[in-house]
């Protein structure tokens, strides 16, 4: 099974999924040393279930508090590479690996409450990391500019290698959210995701969001309320 750029092997008889791609290395970049998902090292990690976010929505639907619960997960994982050094230049949907755990509840982020849902969220692409110098990266791979989930400063970009700023993932990772609402539930399905943002207006999703989707990479934030 590949997810992002990390190859895994399932474990079925003890729950246990390995890391066995040489990007092992990701998961202390992602977490502190006493996060639950660091439990087996940096190589392995407990789950009941694993798959892309992307195969994730085929058969779920996407809730709100399962948004909370991806915006918490990622807010944690992306303070954490910034304190290393690191950023993310975008993110995809196959770049998020969902862990479903129903025994052990997963802790360790500003969206866990006791009786949520047994889903977290795990950034899963080594390849989209750069390191960041004066709050932007250095982007040298190439991208499908067609991709409506990217920010507007990579597809209004037009060379090879630029830089963008660190919050450029911030964009896509609302888009991302955004997406999963129209692809999983019905009534969203010919909304736009102006009108699917507008929906949430009443709630604190809408204003993380909002902050999010800035056009302005420089005044963008990643808030939550």
């Amino acid at each position: 099974m590949i997810i992002g750029s990390l190859e895994l092997e399932y474990q079925a008889s003890h729950n246990i999924v390995k890391i066995t791609s040489n990007e092992h290395s990701l998961l202390q970049l992602l977490f502190p040393n006493n996060h639950p998902l660091l439990l087996f090292g940096s190589h392995s990690f407990y789950a009941d279930k694993v798959s892309s976010l992307s195969d994730f929505i085929q058969s779920n639907r996407f809730s709100i508090l399962m948004a909370a619960k991806l915006l918490g997960t990622m807010y944690t994982q992306i303070q954490h590479l910034e304190n290393n050094g690191y950023a993310i230049s975008y993110i995809e949907l196959h770049d998020i690996m969902v862990i479903e755990n129903k025994r052990t509840h997963v802790v360790g982020d500003r969206s866990s409450e006791p009786h949520s849902t047994g889903l977290t969220f795990l950034f899963s692409n080594y390849n989209k990391l750069y390191e960041v110098k004066n709050s932007r990266l250095f982007i040298t791979d190439f991208y499908n500019r067609n991709d409506p989930i990217l920010p507007p400063e990579f597809i209004n970009n037009e060379t090879i290698p630029f830089y963008c700023h660190k919050s450029s993932s911030y964009y896509s990772l609302a888009q991302i959210i955004l997406y999963c609402f129209k692809q999983s539930i019905p009534r969203f399905s010919s909304y736009s995701f102006t009108d699917i943002l507008n929906y949430y207006k009443d709630t604190k999703l809408y204003f993380t969001l909002k902050y999010c989707l800035n056009d302005d990479p420089y005044k963008r934030e990643f808030v939550l309320f």
